[in-house]
C-alpha cells in the first residue's frame, strides 16, 4: 500500500488525475474505488511505480529491500455507490 500512496501523492505520477475516489487496505486485499467506471485502471496499475508490494518486501524502517509481490491481482466490478 505504501507504493500506491507514494504513486498517488506524486503530482507527476501515473495516478495523478485519475478518477480514484479511495484506496482501502484489508488483510489480503487492496480495494480501489473509482469515481466513475474506469476500464483503463489495470493498465495504470501495471506501471512500475504503482506495484503493490508484500509486507515482507520492506525492512523495519519501511525501505524496500526486495521485490516481493502479494500474488496475482483479481478484479471485481462494483456498481455500489461510494
Amino acid at each position: 500500500m505504501a507504493s500506491l500512496r507514494r504513486a498517488r501523492a506524486n503530482a507527476a505520477g501515473v495516478l495523478a488525475g485519475l478518477p480514484i475516489a479511495a484506496i482501502e487496505v484489508e488483510p489480503g486485499a487492496v480495494t480501489i474505488w473509482t469515481e466513475r467506471p474506469f476500464l483503463s485502471l489495470p493498465a495504470f496499475l501495471a506501471h512500475s511505480s504503482t506495484i503493490v508490494l508484500a509486507p515482507a518486501a520492506y525492512d523495519a524502517v519501511g525501505a524496500v529491500t526486495a521485490m516481493i509481490g502479494p500474488g496475482p491481482p483479481t478484479a471485481r466490478p462494483s456498481s455500489s455507490p461510494r
